[in-house]
């Protein structure tokens, strides 16, 4: 029996549409999907900006305080041909338990373009930064 997933783009500008896991990934060839992981510091101002635009287009509020939340880390980038189509990050965070300082990542920013919910993409980023 396939998963019936819905495509929800968060924020205001929902999405009702449905699609099954096997009718989206046939339709976009997502095998085609390229990831990348680098770090800010390696990715170009052309990089950054299409980073930027993905996530503001994704969200209803992405101010420059998310902005500097989702940097200097690790990008995962998830490129259809030339397109990005998702992303994700994982910054480094310290936390303060009583004496102990304790380093982990945060998963931030992630984001997969409404052209191509619900195949799969979005996991295959979360598989990324783990």
């Amino acid at each position: 029996m396939q998963e019936d997933l819905h495509r929800i783009r968060p924020g205001s500008h929902r999405s009702n549409t449905m699609l099954t896991r096997s009718d989206s990934a046939a339709r976009l060839g997502v095998m085609d999907v390229a990831i990348e992981i680098r770090h800010t510091s390696q990715l170009s101002d052309h990089d950054l900006h299409m980073v930027r635009s993905l996530l503001e287009s994704c969200f209803e509020v992405f101010d420059n305080d998310h902005w500097d939340h989702a940097c200097g880390g690790l990008h995962v980038l998830a490129r259809l041909d030339d397109e990005l189509v998702g992303h994700g990050a994982v910054v480094m965070r310290r936390l303060i338990h009583e004496q102990h300082v304790l380093r982990c990542g945060f998963v931030e920013a992630i984001a997969v373009s409404s052209r191509v919910r619900g195949a799969g993409i979005g996991s295959r980023i979360m598989r990324a930064v783990n």
